[in-house]
């Protein structure tokens, strides 16, 4: 696609995965935003052009998943990256079963499936649709906590790496992790070398119960939705992650309203403080914000060499944080 898309300058900083060979730009392009039912699902030359835009400045990590637009999101990237697939880092997503004649509109919530079958299954439909011959980091898909303590489920994804088609794997977990909270059972990760957690200024519970496993079991951490639907922008809020709970997005464009000190001399606008946040934390390898136009990827990548959040600023989230943002 030969496409003037207006790129401003940047330097990409990258960050090793611990315990792999993999380095990671330290902002992911997270592909759902782009071909979800549930995101923004553009057209497929648009959505190219950003993927070469975001490659072109230095962005070497995408994260898919088989359910985004039912194999959409992996299709588009294997038409973009198939001549370069050895310069990018490909993680998708399984445990989603879509594979039936059922309409998604028509289920009140998709099927998943985590044994054994269906995670090869799953696995080598993605290896089909990405056009690749290895998935660089293969994540569950929201799996619930009795999934990861199914030796079943961690020896197919141990033979899947052995088998060479996946170099490592990983769990995606969802926004609500709650069930681990009060869980006394010990995470069991197997070999997995990453989460992927929601966290933001904004919803830090879920960061602060996985940072002491993280730092326990050596593993890096991807970090989507920094922004919180573009609250933490300046771009009008996109309520699709909270669409039944009007009274949320109210509450978090209020807590918003209290964080103007992070764009008051800094040099940054507030989605890049909100992008430097997440990237203050040390087990924290990528962060994954929601790109959908030139102009907040361009807005985006110059996170990576602004300038990083003060101590004094750090220490004011963390009062707000903990007072539940409210005004003493």
């Amino acid at each position: 696609y030969e496409i003037s898309l207006g790129l401003v300058g940047s330097e990409m900083c990258i960050r090793d995965r611990p315990n792999t060979d993999l380095k990671l730009s330290e902002i992911g392009f997270g592909v759902w935003t782009l071909a979800s039912n549930s995101g923004m699902r553009v057209d497929e030359r648009d959505a190219s052009g950003l993927y070469w835009a975001a490659y072109d400045k230095e962005i070497n990590f995408f994260d898919t998943a088989d359910i985004y637009g039912r194999g959409y999101g992996e299709g588009i990237l294997a038409k973009v990256f198939r001549k370069k697939r050895h310069e990018v880092i490909i993680a998708t997503k399984g445990g989603y079963d879509f594979y039936n004649d059922i309409p998604w509109f028509e289920k009140p919530k998709l099927l998943q499936r985590f044994d054994p079958e269906f995670i090869k299954f799953a696995c080598e439909r993605s290896l089909t649709r990405l056009k690749t011959d290895y998935i660089d980091i293969y994540q569950l898909h929201n799996p619930e906590l009795t999934v990861l303590q199914r030796d079943d489920v961690l020896e197919i994804l141990e033979l899947l790496v052995k088998e060479g088609k996946i170099r490592y794997y990983a769990l995606a977990l969802d926004s609500d992790i709650s069930q681990m909270y009060n869980s006394e059972s010990k995470l069991e990760l197997g070999n997995a070398r990453s989460l992927q957690i929601d966290y933001s200024i904004l919803t830090q519970d879920a960061g602060r119960h996985i940072f002491p496993i993280a730092k326990r079991e050596g593993i890096g951490l991807i970090s989507r939705e920094p922004h919180v639907s573009e609250i933490l922008t300046e771009m009008p809020a996109v309520p699709y992650r909270f669409n039944d709970s009007g009274c949320v997005i109210q509450k978090y464009i209020s807590n918003r309203r209290m964080l103007s000190f992070l764009v008051e001399d800094s040099g940054r606008t507030l989605s890049q403080s909100a992008i430097k946040f997440c990237l203050s934390e040390p087990s924290i390898i990528s962060v994954l914000p929601n790109i959908t136009n030139i102009q907040n990827l361009n807005d985006y990548i110059l996170s990576s060499d602004s300038n990083d959040l003060l101590e004094s600023e750090l220490f004011k989230i963390e009062e707000l944080w903990r007072s539940g943002f409210e005004v003493k």
